[in-house]
């Protein structure tokens, strides 16, 4: 019974040697920002049991980058300055005992006028 907890091929146990459970990534932005404006990203990476993910998140934007390492609590990145609606995919690469999982989000831009800016990435 796959649901069953003394059953060791139970795909959602991240303790089970046979299969890689999968984690929760949430990623949380500001929906909409003023044009020069460097918004926040937060990152949560759960998982169930007491095994708890590691290894690295990477945030890709605007041609940009950024590799962060996986620790207790959430994750905060500082984004450069946008100048247009910019996509944030986000990445957790996986470890031994996790999938890799995956989220975008998109960050509008306004002008200092209150008008927003289209486009495909940021700086």
């Amino acid at each position: 019974d796959p649901t069953d907890p003394t059953d060791p091929t139970d795909p959602t146990d991240p303790t089970d040697p046979t299969e890689k459970a999968t984690p929760r990534l949430t990623v949380k932005a500001p929906k909409q920002v003023r044009a020069g404006s460097r918004p926040k990203v937060t990152i949560n990476l759960r998982a169930k049991g007491s095994v708890k993910p590691t290894g690295e998140v990477r945030i890709r934007y605007a041609g940009t980058t950024v590799v962060a390492d996986v620790r207790t609590g959430a994750i905060k990145v500082r984004l450069d300055e946008l100048d247009s609606t910019t996509t944030v995919k986000v990445t957790y690469l996986g470890d031994a005992s996790f999938e890799s999982v995956k989220d975008t989000i998109t960050i509008k831009v306004r002008d200092k006028g209150g008008k927003n800016k289209g486009g495909k990435g940021g700086k």
